[in-house]
């Protein structure tokens, strides 16, 4: 028996509901307005019309008619009831093809669940086709049902019409609720027809559902919405990737409502008001990253629709975890930099790993107390919090409820200074130059984003890295006129500093100028040429002219805009026929750029002229050079007409001194330039001496003008001042290469050939000083290179060859000729031969004190001292250690105690904690070397310490020596290299160690018999 349509569910408009509804406006005034259009809606009729619904249970499709009210936000929507509220409806349903019998029969309307209920029944008709069933019994079936019974005999066309008040749980959230009907004939069969469908009313809240938040966390988004979200007349439909869309800093993923080409996936049911979505190809967002989530029309499960549109994702740096013993080791602790915006997902308690959405309360710990803060959010297990609210120090603890002995806490436990930092090297440019960006950081390794945005509001991003200084640069090129702006961004924080706008004004025409226009220096040095640049970074320089035989044309660059170039020319190279090419320019800045251009002389397209009067010599000569510098252009035919004028000045060189200094081993590989030898001067461990013990420093102070260009213009295998200085020092003496350096034995052993100390790269530093004209070759006695010169291979290397003893050491008493030669040379450094020289001799290392015994008294501020042959500077290790029946036993350590410039040494030590007669050892040894001097003692009464006596070797008192390098006055030219003649090998003889007694190197009389006298006071002094 199938039921017949038009089945109707009609809202009855009625009296008595009007004037109830006009009560419910006067109480419900100043709620919140979603609940008016309930009101209205009493007053409307809304339509479902069901179509024919077979017993077999095939029900056709709902349709709703009518219904133009605030929550039928469409026309032909079903009936909506507002939690808590009632309304009036007639049920109107036809059933077809009912027996004609008088069978009982019986027919329902029925609520699906109990979100909704029937109160009550207001009026009842069941119609036997167009007549009234007169004894029909119609009635409430508890709250979820409408029963009717009655019997029919004349016609198969039942019609039930029910008026009733349905009302909705004041608890019920939206959602559909299908109404239903069922029908028994009668007789034993059972009923023929239960559940068919009827038609749907909502429960509706008068409210689409709102966005609450998105939250990206470790690359994945927690979205909030304050209700379920459906798919738009689809209620229970989850939202798909085809309802929304996300934006990463412009990158489109989704299809809905762009039909982006990257995809995305939506988690979890979003009909909970809840779900997580993530990104193709996406592990993780970073705070400097835009985010965007786009939404296509929504419904909640009454189909009431919001447009959402774009919203803001918070992006975290960090997500930390409520803790609970449950949490699935998730951490709830973390460090964070000021700046940085903290996630915390909130955890269930428990279970386990799940989170919880119920809008929990969170208290956050302030001052000695826990205070209300904030919630999480409805529909939210997370929340955001921007650290820069915090001070740098500080911790940051929250709690969530329910408050008390298993409170859920996460907490920043520490609130840091990244110390990002951005800073632009000039403020004000011209579109000619350029300016530099500066960034640093307390952290190493970081990426950084730099975005300058131009004065038409255009921005570029640059990334970097800060270096393990954690420093970054970036150079920019303006190219409008107008103000820029400079924004630095931590990636992984967020974190950002902001540098002083910089204003770039339209570049004027260019110019040079030379700050020095006369520039001075010795022929054969490299001469330092400082061109400012104005507007500009190039520039034309004109150097020379056919007056004084030499001429040529370079162009310089300022690659690094900071407005000039050091343009360095080498005198010696300039005047080699064999180096007429590289004519020896370079710039001091690696950043800068230096071109030769044509010269306009001969051979056409020369890079020096050599056609000038009398051509290229062997060596430019002393005399004045025109210079002549033209900013904006590197056209040779540019310095006719130069910006300004000047004048470098070759001076003759000159070959001055050659002093040797001694400094403690220790400083082996810490004496890097010239800075470095001048301060260990002033502080006493670099000293002029006439003696060194084996296995310290030997420096070679050499003063020389002229020599910068050869040794820069030498082409050594290893391209450093020191291979470049050894192998010119290092060829066949008299070979004419530019010098030699030779260090000889004096007083070799007879029948013997000389000893030949031979520095070489692995022992050996050479380091410029340009400025004084000084070079300082730095020798380490212990491991340079001794041999015995047999002399056998003519013409052979400096150095041992296969006729020379090798592998030989320094000994004790060795006495050494040092030897500086300028050569008469194709380069003319000097027209004859100009040598310097100065002497030293060696020692074996040794240690003593100035007792033994030694002995001190049970009290403080006993002094041990003693003396040394070790460079001043060297250190020390005293340690005293009790021996015999001493008890208790003490140990006493002074450690790095130094030698002072007289190779004497002292230290204190505290003896109150000790007995008299205790017993001792001192034991003295070298920290650089395992030279060591072991002594007995015993502690004596208080004021019973004898004066101390020296030990069997005594030594003069070494005279004051200089502080400062010193240089000789005239230099002593001769014919030849001094060298010793060479003999037949013999075995080199054992040196039974000695010491020397005196240490006066280059003091007159004077000054040693004042030294004596220092000597005599200070024993007067001990008495």
């Amino acid at each position: 028996m199938p039921i017949s349509g038009p089945t109707k569910i009609e809202r009855m408009k009625v009296l008595p509901s009007t004037l109830h509804n006009a009560e419910l406006k006067q109480t419900m005034t100043g709620n919140s307005d979603k609940f008016r259009a309930v009101f209205l809606a009493a007053l409307m009729v809304l339509s479902v019309v069901a179509g024919t619904v077979a017993f077999s249970g095939s029900v056709a499709a709902a349709t709703f008619e009518g219904g133009d009210t605030a929550l039928a936000t469409q026309p032909g929507e079903p009936t909506r009831i507002a939690p808590g509220e009632s309304e009036t409806i007639t049920f109107n349903v036809t059933y077809s093809g009912v027996a004609a019998d008088a069978d009982l029969k019986n027919a329902s309307v029925n609520i699906s669940n109990t979100a909704m209920s029937f109160d009550s029944i207001s009026s009842a008709t069941v119609y036997d086709g167009s007549n009234e069933i007169t004894d029909a019994s119609v009635n409430l079936n508890g709250s979820q049902a409408i029963n009717a019974s009655f019997s029919n005999n004349a016609n198969g066309q039942i019609s039930l019409n029910v008026t009733a008040s349905v009302s909705a749980a004041s608890s019920a959230g939206d959602q559909s609720v299908a109404v239903t009907s069922s029908f028994d004939n009668g007789g034993t069969s059972g009923a023929d027809n239960s559940g068919e469908s009827v038609g749907t009313l909502y429960v509706d809240d008068g409210s689409a559902p709102s966005f609450v938040k998105a939250v990206e966390a470790d690359g994945t988004l927690l979205v909030s919405f304050s209700d379920g979200v459906n798919k738009t007349d689809s209620a229970g439909t989850d939202l798909d990737s085809n309802d929304l869309n996300v934006f990463v800093d412009g990158k489109v993923y989704g299809s809905g409502p762009v039909d982006g080409p990257n995809g995305l996936t939506v988690q979890d049911s979003t009909t909970d008001g809840h779900f997580n979505v993530t990104l193709s190809g996406v592990s993780d967002i970073t705070p400097n990253q835009d985010v965007e989530i786009r939404f296509s029309k929504v419904a909640d499960a009454a189909n009431s629709r919001s447009a959402v549109g774009n919203r803001s994702v918070s992006v975290t740096s960090q997500v930390i975890y409520t803790d609970s013993n449950t949490n699935g080791g998730q951490n709830s602790n973390a460090t964070a930099y000021q700046g940085e915006t903290v996630g915390v997902l909130i955890h269930q308690n428990p279970p386990a790993g799940s989170l919880d959405y119920s809008d929990v309360g969170i208290e956050r710990y302030a001052g000695n107390s826990w205070k209300n803060s904030r919630s999480a959010g409805v529909n939210s297990a997370a929340f955001v919090y921007d650290t820069s609210n915090s001070d740098v120090g500080d911790s940051v603890n929250w709690r969530t409820s329910p408050f008390g002995s298993t409170d859920r806490v996460a907490n920043i436990t520490d609130v840091r200074d990244l110390g990002l930092d951005a800073s632009v090297n000039d403020t004000s440019v011209t579109t000619a130059q350029e300016f530099q960006i500066d960034v640093s950081a307390a952290d190493s390794g970081r990426d950084v984003e730099i975005d300058v945005t131009d004065p038409d509001d255009d921005t570029t991003t640059y990334t970097a890295t800060l270096d393990s200084d954690g420093e970054a640069t970036q150079v920019i090129t303006p190219d409008t006129a107008g103000n820029y702006s400079v924004e630095v961004t931590d990636v992984s924080s967020g974190v950002t500093a902001s540098t002083d706008e910089v204003a770039v004004s339209k570049a004027k025409q260019g110019s040079a100028s030379l700050p020095e226009t006369i520039v001075t220096d010795q022929r054969g040095d490299i001469v330092n040429v400082t061109i400012s640049l104005s507007n500009t970074d190039e520039a034309i320089v004109g150097l020379g002219d056919d007056g004084i035989g030499y001429e040529a044309n370079v162009s310089v660059e300022d690659g690094n805009d900071d407005g000039e170039v050091v343009l360095q020319w080498n005198s010696f190279a300039a005047g080699q026929a064999n180096n007429a090419d590289a004519a020896g320019f370079s710039v001091a800045d690696s950043d800068d750029d230096v071109t030769l251009q044509d010269s306009g002389g001969s051979p056409a397209g020369s890079l020096v002229d050599t056609s000038v009067n009398g051509g290229l010599g062997n060596s430019l000569e002393a005399g004045d050079y025109d210079l002549a510098v033209t900013g904006g252009s590197t056209s040779p035919a540019d310095t006719n007409s130069p910006d300004t004028v000047g004048t470098v000045t070759l001076e003759k060189r000159s070959t001055d001194g050659l002093n040797l200094w001694v400094a403690p081993h220790r400083l082996d590989g810490n004496i890097d330039n010239a800075g470095d030898v001048y301060t260990n001067v002033n502080n006493g461990n670099v000293t002029q001496s006439s003696r060194i013990a084996a296995g310290d420093l030997l420096i070679a102070e050499v003063q020389a003008s002229g020599l910068e260009g050869v040794v820069q213009d030498r082409n050594a295998a290893n391209d450093t001042t020191t291979a470049k200085f050894l192998e010119i020092a290092q060829a066949s003496p008299g070979s004419n290469e530019g010098f030699d350096l030779v260090i000889n034995q004096t007083n070799a052993a007879a029948n013997s050939q000389q000893k030949v100390l031979a520095p070489n790269n692995v022992s050996t530093s050479v380091i410029e000083d340009s400025d004084n004209d000084t070079w300082f070759v730095v020798i380490d006695t212990q491991d340079v290179n001794v041999y015995r010169d047999n002399g056998n291979a003519a013409g052979s290397m400096y150095g041992p060859d296969s006729t020379d003893e090798s592998g030989l050491r320094i000994r004790d008493g060795d006495q050494w000729a040092a030897n500086f030669t300028v050569l008469k040379n194709p380069g003319s450094l000097a027209k004859k031969p100009q040598t310097v020289t100065d002497n030293i001799n060696t020692e074996s290392r040794n240690v003593r004190l100035t007792q033994d015994p030694y002995n001190v008294s049970n009290a403080a501020n006993q002094t041990i001292e003693g003396r040394t042959n070790l460079a001043p500077g060297s250190e020390l290790t005293i340690r005293v250690q009790s021996t015999g029946d001493t008890e208790p036993k003490f140990l006493k350590i002074s450690e790095d105690v130094r030698v002072n410039s007289n190779r004497r040494f002292s230290t204190d030590l505290d003896f109150s904690d000790t007995q008299v007669n205790d017993t001792y050892e001192i034991r003295t040894r070298s920290t650089e070397f395992n030279t060591r001097s072991n002594v007995d003692g015993t502690v004596v009464e208080a004021g019973m310490t004898e004066t101390p006596t020296e030990t069997a070797t005594t030594e003069t008192a070494t005279p004051t020596e200089t502080a400062t390098p010193t240089e000789t006055a005239t230099p002593t030219e001769t014919a030849t290299p001094t060298e010793t003649a060479t003999a037949t090998p013999t075995d080199e003889p054992e040196d039974t160690p000695t010491e020397t007694s005196q240490d006066t190197p280059g003091f007159g009389l004077v000054v040693a018999l004042v030294a004596l006298l220092a000597a005599t006071l200070l024993a007067v002094r001990r008495d």
